[in-house]
């Protein structure tokens, strides 16, 4: 880890950083037991189609299709979700906040987030931090994810940006591996009070 005087640059993930998810909770008060729901969540996020959705080559309508063959006594619950996907953030005003304090310091502020079009569109268009960003790398619309290394490269180039004077907050390891290794200065974070604490040290 740099100094905070060698750093002029944020950048974030958006999922489990600048906001937090209830999917789990979302499946309970639906009716469904700990165990149905648990297993819904696998079934939705660690199948081969969610990366795909990701990468922006496999649009909503169609993951769905898919589900609903393979999943098919799960499938109107799935859709629910998808349908009502909003409902799964869970906002971090306070952690906004910090992230326009940064903003008002000088410090450039960036995104680098994997996340289909659809789910980007119901849950995070509009939030009040979009506004604070320099510059923003949505997976879909680049069709490349982290952590492969050609997406950083791509917002460190695009921006003119300085490997070494750039700080990544993501809540995966895999992901700040692979920034790590370009250079990037990296931590790995997603307990909203852990990454407030932290942030606050570049505002001292």
């Amino acid at each position: 880890m740099t100094t905070t005087t060698e750093i002029r640059n944020f950048i974030f993930d958006v999922g489990r950083v600048l906001v937090s998810y209830t999917a789990d909770q979302m499946f309970l008060e639906h009716g469904l037991s700990i165990a149905d729901s648990e297993r819904i969540c696998r079934e939705i996020f660690q199948n081969p189609y969610w990366p795909l959705s990701d990468y922006g080559t496999l649009p909503i309508e169609q993951m769905l299709e898919g589900y609903g063959k393979i999943y098919p006594e799960d499938y109107p619950v799935i859709r629910w979700f998808v349908e009502n996907c909003r409902e799964q953030v869970i906002p971090r005003p306070r952690l906004w906040e910090k992230v326009h304090a940064l903003k008002e310091k000088g410090y450039g502020l960036f995104i680098l987030s994997n996340y289909n079009d659809y789910f980007w569109e119901q849950q995070i268009e509009g939030l009040p931090f979009l506004g604070d960003m320099d510059g923003i790398l949505v997976s879909c619309r680049e069709h490349m994810v982290k952590p492969e290394p050609r997406f950083f490269k791509l917002l460190l180039d695009r921006y003119g940006l300085k490997p070494e004077e750039c700080l990544f907050l993501d809540d995966l390891e895999n992901n700040t591996a692979a920034a790590g290794s370009l250079g990037i200065n990296a931590v790995t974070m997603e307990a909203e009070e852990e990454i407030l604490s932290f942030l606050e040290g570049y505002l001292k």
